[in-house]
């Protein structure tokens, strides 16, 4: 397994410590990527996977299928594979977050995403869309992607 460890400054406000799920959805037709277009407190532009915290009672696995079928839509089945883990810390909303973070795989056919579904109000107010990356031209394209091995980890899919 690859670690992720990638730190941003904190700013102030509260300090939420969590253990969260996210997915790295790759389209079984293309093996292009799917990532999610946001917008920072500070407004810096960057690209995440889609994922968050793991609920009460839930596991790492039930939490990254939830998070999966609230943030993009998909409502397939999944098997979700561990490929990383990591300890991330960023800001949002005001608040900083320290994650330790399970990274899955998942293979599904090419859909259109959809956040509609997400109950998280500032994360549909600071999404600014999807997209499918094919990864060569994502490697290649100096976008910002967070946590920033997340690269790597593409890469070596």
């Amino acid at each position: 397994m690859i670690s992720l460890m990638s730190e941003d400054d904190s700013a102030s406000g509260k300090l939420i410590k969590r253990d969260t799920a996210r997915a790295l959805i790759q389209a079984a037709s293309d093996c292009s990527v799917l990532l999610i277009n946001m917008r920072g407190d500070n407004g810096e532009m960057f690209w995440i996977t889609p994922g968050g915290g793991i609920d009460d009672g839930e596991s790492p696995e039930e939490a990254v299928i939830r998070e999966i079928r609230e943030e993009t839509g998909f409502e397939g089945l999944l098997e979700p594979q561990l490929i990383a883990n990591a300890r991330n810390s960023f800001t949002f909303n005001g608040c900083s977050y320290e994650d330790d973070e399970s990274l899955y795989h998942v293979k599904v056919p090419k859909f259109t995403p959809s956040g509609d579904g997400n109950p998280c109000t500032a994360e549909r107010e600071s999404s600014l869309g999807f997209k499918w990356w094919d990864i060569s031209a994502l490697l290649s394209s100096g976008e910002m992607l967070k946590p920033e091995r997340l690269g790597k980890i593409i890469a070596e899919l």
